[in-house]
C-alpha cells in the first residue's frame, strides 16, 4: 500500500499534468465543490459548485496566456496526516515563461480530502510573504 506521502505526491503529479495542459475539467475534477480559495491578496473566494471551479481555472488559463506561461513544477512538498481521510499539503510552485525563465515561485497549502478513493481539494491557501 503507498504511504501518504505517495499518494499525495501522486495526486499532484496529476494536478501538475493538467495545469501544464491548463485542462479546465481535469483541473475542476481534482478539487471539491465546494472549494475555498485563499489568494495571495488575503481575498478568498468560495467556488461553490463543479461549474464555479471550471469557471475560475478558465480565467485563470487566459491570465496564464497572457504571462507568456511556458509551464511550470513543484518543489518542496510536505504532507501532513489530518486524520484518516484528511491532510494538509504545502508546497512551492514554479511558473516558467516560454523562454524558460521562472517569472513566478510561490508557496501554497491545501486542505485535501479523500473522497472515495480519490483526494480532492477542499482548500487552497496562498502563503502571504
Amino acid at each position: 500500500m503507498a504511504s501518504l506521502h505517495d499518494e499525495v505526491e501522486q495526486f499532484f503529479q496529476r494536478y501538475a499534468s493538467a495545469a501544464e495542459s491548463m485542462d479546465v475539467s481535469d483541473l475542476a475534477v481534482l478539487h471539491n465543490a465546494p472549494c475555498l480559495k485563499v489568494h495571495g491578496d488575503g481575498r478568498i473566494e468560495c467556488l461553490p459548485t463543479q461549474e464555479a471551479v471550471r469557471a475560475f481555472f478558465r480565467e485563470l488559463a487566459s491570465k496564464y496566456e497572457a504571462r507568456d506561461h511556458g509551464g511550470g513544477r513543484y518543489v518542496d512538498l510536505e504532507v501532513t496526516a489530518i486524520g484518516t481521510a484528511a491532510a494538509l499539503a504545502s508546497l512551492t510552485w514554479e511558473q516558467f515563461r516560454t523562454d524558460g525563465s521562472v517569472y513566478r515561485r510561490f508557496r501554497r497549502s491545501y486542505n485535501l480530502v479523500r473522497v472515495g478513493s480519490s483526494w480532492n481539494i477542499l482548500a487552497a491557501t496562498a502563503h502571504r510573504e
